[in-house]
């Protein structure tokens, strides 16, 4: 991901923005999201975003099984896990 500049990646860097502060760029994409104050509501906030810009799609913990996004999610910690994630999961047919 390193020095990545395609859509996917200044997308998930225009989420982390609106919904944390935090700018995304090479030189800080092993920044911890929890050191940015995150907090539960943060998340949830930027799993909506996800689905919506990705078309990904959430357990929404209506006793729905969890599938492997929901693990790969509860795993990211940094600007660059966010930004794996997404370009793995994104359904969005690209132009």
């Amino acid at each position: 991901m390193e020095g990545d500049s395609g859509p996917i990646y200044l997308e998930v860097g225009q989420i982390l923005h609106e919904q944390l502060g935090c700018v995304v760029a090479p030189a800080n994409e092993r920044l911890v999201i929890e050191d940015l104050g995150a907090t539960s509501l943060d998340m949830a906030s930027l799993q909506l975003a996800f689905e919506e810009k990705f078309g990904v799609k959430f357990n929404d913990g209506s006793g729905t099984p969890r599938t492997a996004i929901d693990d790969e999610w509860d795993a990211c910690k940094t600007v660059g896990d966010f930004v794996e994630l997404a370009k793995k999961y994104n359904k969005r047919q690209e132009s």
